[in-house]
């Protein structure tokens, strides 16, 4: 059975003889890959683990447009979560066609029908579900896809699915789907933090076209011997905002906290209701889990 710390991708090519509005590309490991059949059997939160097998499906409208790219992710699962200590995860999910992305909490699925979906164990904990996974507290952003849980029971592991669709001109075009599997672990790793634009504790701001914007974000953490690392997926014209910087100043391997600029001059055409989306990601390096802030930052622009 898969363990806890791999991650598995499925990738194939394939060419669709027609068009169609729902085009269903799916992987499911009771039949594409028999020999990892099932999931985790230490998984604590659903009825029987050890027999559920892993569905995931992306789902495609190529009657709208012929050729289309279905959003990916550029984070990686984050399965490892402190107990007692508020987690804030983004998947990064990336749409190369700059089209309005829509997130959604999903119960994982076993099987290619709606209903093929992994039981929580209400007998133990009648409060897991979908929107909340794990004993403690979870929020959602539909937004931007940030999704921060505070778990308070050590050693417990669970699932959870994420649902991302894109929609071009107000029509669904496409789907993709992701299935994660979160441990919790103990440990007194403070976890790093940005503090929003300009220290204001907001990610989300409104912008006019053809104005300079700049912004700064400071980081912040309590374990004063430890380095810690920031990135963006900004920088490349395929997050769909271009022109725009992050500069990162400071880190590691140095103990001084590291400080993001923001800077970007959007051009006439882009000013849209649908906002541009980036997405950091904050890591110590403490031993032997590093401890994580993922943050979804959203830009409207203007005429």
């Amino acid at each position: 059975k898969p363990d806890s710390r791999e991650q598995y991708t499925y990738a194939d090519t394939i060419t669709l003889p027609g068009f169609c509005n729902d085009w269903i590309i799916s992987a499911d490991t009771a039949t594409s890959a028999p020999q990892y059949c099932c999931r985790n059997g230490s998984i604590s939160t659903i009825k029987v683990p050890g027999s559920q097998s892993i569905y995931v499906e992306a789902t495609l409208n190529n009657t709208i447009v012929p050729c289309n790219s279905s959003p990916f992710f550029t984070n990686p699962p984050a399965p490892f979560v402190y107990a007692g200590q508020t987690f804030c995860y983004n998947n990064g999910a990336v749409d190369l066609n700059g089209d309005s992305l829509a997130y959604y909490l999903v119960t994982p699925r076993t099987g290619p029908n709606p209903n093929d979906t992994v039981d929580y164990n209400e007998l133990i904990n009648p409060l897991w579900t979908k929107y909340q996974p794990v004993t403690g507290s979870t929020t959602f952003d539909p937004a931007t896809g940030d999704l921060c849980m505070t778990p308070t029971v050590v050693g417990q592991i669970t699932v959870l699915g994420i649902l991302v669709e894109e929609y071009r001109f107000g029509t669904l075009v496409g789907s993709v789907m992701r299935d994660i599997q979160v441990n919790v672990i103990s440990g007194t790793d403070a976890l790093p933090t940005t503090n929003g634009i300009n220290g204001t504790g907001i990610y989300s701001d409104t912008i006019a076209e053809g104005c300079n914007y700049t912004f700064t974000t400071n980081t912040a953490d309590a374990d004063p011997l430890q380095c810690d690392t920031l990135i963006s997926n900004i920088g490349s014209t395929l997050m769909g905002i271009d022109g725009a910087t992050f500069t990162v100043s400071g880190g590691c391997p140095s103990l001084t906290r590291p400080t993001g600029t923001f800077d970007w001059t959007p051009s006439g055409g882009t000013a849209s209701n649908t906002p541009y989306i980036f997405v950091t990601r904050l890591r110590d390096n403490a031993c032997t889990v590093n401890g994580e802030e993922y943050k979804a930052w959203s830009i409207t622009v203007i005429e």
